[in-house]
Order: C-alpha cells, then structure tokens, then sequence
C-alpha cells in the first residue's frame, strides 16, 4: 500500500491518495470492528469487501473490475459467516492471480438456500497446486480455519479450487469456492 501511495504522490496524484487513505482508513475501523466477533453478518461481510476492493482500485494504475452476484432467499443481512473470512481469498487472487493482468476480472458469486456457496472468481494465472512452503499462506490459514470449525460445530464448512472456468466465459484463471452452513441471526 505505501509503495502505491508514493506512486501516486510522486504523480501529483494528492486527491487519489486522500480517497485511498479515507477507504483505508474505513476498512480498517470495519477489520478492528470485526476481529473480536467469531460471526458477522453476510451483509456486513461483503461491504467490507468492496471497500477493500475499492481501495485497491485507487491505488492502482490497473483497474480491477469486479462483479457482484447474489442469489438468495432470504437477506444477506440476517445470515451469520465467520468474520475475516473472505478478505485473506480475495486478497490472494488479486496479489497471485491478478497481479500483471492488464484487465483484471473478479467475480464475487453468493448462492444462499441451506447453504451459502462463495465463489470467488479471477481471470489471472492458471491455478497451480501450491508448494510445501515452511509459512503457510492466507488460504491455507482459512482451510485449516474451516476444518476447525467443522470439527466445533459437527457441520460442514470447507474452501476448495475448483477447475470447471467455461460458465464464467474465462480461458485462465482460478475459481476458490467456500461452502459454510447457514446461519440465521436470531
């Protein structure tokens, strides 16, 4: 992010960097927010996300377009999901996957009924089966995050790739899909 901001200081770019550090400066108040709460509203989850996203874009030359596509039943607001669930996802496709694409596409996808499936979708790289590394990354921490909640919880939450891109009209890329149970606010 600093390096960003100097960038566009060097550029004389001081209004950008007044609206990137206003949209920082929001998500980091909905992070420290979050971070003492297991659960959070769905809602409450995606506005944070596309004031990530947001932010991103006014540091970057690159713009990433993005899609948000939802589809449920009930409101999004009045469902539960593990906070801090989905930044570290969509953090790692734009810092892996997207990073040197010249028209960056990100596809946010809910489908909610009895479960709620997350998809997060980019045109980058071709996913490839990560490394033994001797740190782990931000997706291994949120699969092993989800496993531990399956095992607490005794229902099913879990993160896998998947490979099927011909729905999104994409040659390249990689598809992360999260299936976490649903739960209502009571």
């Amino acid at each position: 992010m600093f390096q960003s901001l100097q960038g566009l200081l060097y550029r004389g770019k001081k209004e950008q960097i007044s609206e990137a550090l206003h949209e920082y400066a929001n998500l980091m108040k909905s992070n420290f927010e979050m971070m003492d709460q297991e659960m959070v509203p769905l809602e409450q989850e995606i506005k944070m996300l596309m004031q990530f996203i947001q932010a991103r874009n006014l540091l970057s030359e690159v713009q990433i377009n993005y899609e948000l596509r939802i589809n449920f039943q009930s409101k999004a607001g009045a469902l539960l999901i593990p906070s801090m669930l989905l930044q570290p996802v969509v953090e790692n496709a734009l810092e892996h996957g997207l990073a040197g694409d010249p028209n960056p596409r990100l596809i946010l996808e809910f489908q909610i009924s009895d479960r709620i499936r997350i998809r997060i979708i980019n045109n980058g790289k071709d996913f490839k089966e990560p490394k033994v590394q001797q740190r782990k990354g931000s997706l291994e921490v949120t699969r092993e995050r989800l496993h531990l909640l399956s095992m607490l919880s005794k229902e099913s939450y879990s993160l896998e790739f998947i490979r099927e891109l011909a729905p999104y009209q994409i040659k390249q890329g990689c598809i992360v899909e999260i299936n976490i149970p649903s739960i209502k606010t009571t």
